[in-house]
């Protein structure tokens, strides 16, 4: 054996004779000197003590001792009885049984919801339902006020793209009006010379570039009108699509602040997560009023039930409420009844250990007085003025 196995098994068997010791009442007579009156009167006041705890110790057994016992008849009691009374309490015994798992049963189940959320939404449950359908048909129509922004702006650069190409049109067709006259003019001072310093015949000539440059610039004119009049539809739909893209964002506006609002009053993030609270509130609501009926029944059931034991005589019948599984079976109620055996046996127990310290400290005291007869008035005395308190 090491030393740490020495250590603790002495450590070990040291207290197991503390506990002994704890156990054994040393007597008050020890150490005491009987001529000295001081002494002497502590140690009446002692033995008195020492008897008034016994005696209410034992008073509290004895209750307790007594509640046992009567427990103890009743299982012999209801074992005695005739088969057809026996079933008959058997029968509500497993309806309460079946109940009281029932309801287990529904409590088991993992709560969906939180307890907060629960009574946030048993609060609001009158308006719940038109509070989810306000909020879908908001979000709705959020998207849909999304989708006119986009086609909106789509539009809108459409638009603007076809701006600027009308703008570069007529620009080009202003820089091809310039190269056209300028080329006319050039021409013109080209046939002038041969005119003046040649003598040739440049009429037709001069008659040819004019009508060319006629014939094109009237197709660059008739090009340009078209061109500034797309250009003036285009600005039109341009400022009907800015005035449309701002009725549309103010509804988009307004819109998004009342979804807002909705989840800021309801406490959630979506019509679908409220929905799906909602549910979950309901099918908790269902399975609490399910319980509080099943609850209403068993109160039903255990009062038939104690009306049946007290019929028969059953002593302590409210016990029987909760011991009700060794009605139904056997060996329950063996076991049960080998319980109350050992409660007892352990009650008993005390109450001998009480009594016996009770008459320990009466015999000590008879002791004394007849030890010492000249202090036999004074002790006497004592005694009857602690009884009298």
């Amino acid at each position: 054996m090491s030393f740490w196995d020495r250590v603790f098994k002495k450590k070990g068997a040291n207290e197991e004779n503390q506990g002994t010791e704890w156990d054994q009442i040393i007597s008050l007579r020890t150490g005491v000197d009987f001529n000295d009156k001081a002494q002497r009167l502590k140690y009446v006041s002692d033995c008195m003590e020492q008897i008034d705890e016994a005696t209410k110790a034992t008073k509290k057994l004895e209750a307790e001792y007594e509640a046992v016992t009567k427990r103890l008849t009743d299982t012999d009691d209801i074992e005695a009885l005739p088969a057809d009374k026996r079933d008959e309490l058997i029968k509500i015994a497993g309806q309460i049984k079946e109940l009281n798992e029932e309801i287990n049963k529904y409590r088991r189940k993992s709560l969906s919801i939180k307890e907060a959320d629960y009574y946030r939404i048993k609060k609001a449950e009158s308006e719940i339902e038109e509070g989810i359908g306000k909020l879908k048909e908001a979000e709705d129509y959020g998207r849909l006020v999304k989708d006119d922004l986009r086609r909106l702006s789509s539009e809108n650069a459409a638009y603007k793209y076809r701006e600027s190409e009308l703008y570069t049109m007529i620009n080009n067709y202003r820089g091809i009006t310039l190269i056209v006259l300028s080329a006319l003019f050039i021409l013109f001072i080209i046939l002038g010379v041969l005119k003046l310093c040649f003598d040739m015949e440049t009429l037709w000539a001069w008659l040819l570039s004019v009508l060319c440059a006629a014939f094109v610039l009237a197709g660059i004119a008739l090009k340009n009108i078209s061109a500034k009049r797309e250009l003036t539809k285009v600005k039109a739909g341009i400022r009907r699509l800015i005035h449309l893209e701002n009725t549309v964002k103010i509804r988009y506006v307004n819109n998004n602040s009342l979804v807002s609002y909705l989840c800021m009053k309801y406490e959630t993030k979506s019509s679908k997560e409220l929905k799906k609270l909602l549910d979950a509130y309901l099918e908790e609501k269902e399975n609490r009023a399910r319980v509080v009926e099943t609850e209403g029944k068993i109160d039903l059931l255990k009062e038939r039930f104690l009306k049946l034991l007290k019929k028969y005589n059953v002593r302590d019948a409210e016990k029987w409420l909760n011991h009700s599984d060794a009605i139904l079976d056997r060996r329950e109620m063996v076991e049960l009844r080998h319980t109350l055996i050992q409660q007892r046996q352990a009650l008993r127990k005390q109450l001998d250990y009480n009594s016996k310290l009770a008459k320990d400290a009466q015999t000590d005291i008879k002791e004394i007085v007849q030890l010492y007869p000249k202090y036999a008035s004074e002790m006497l005395e004592m005694i009857d003025k602690y009884d009298k308190q």
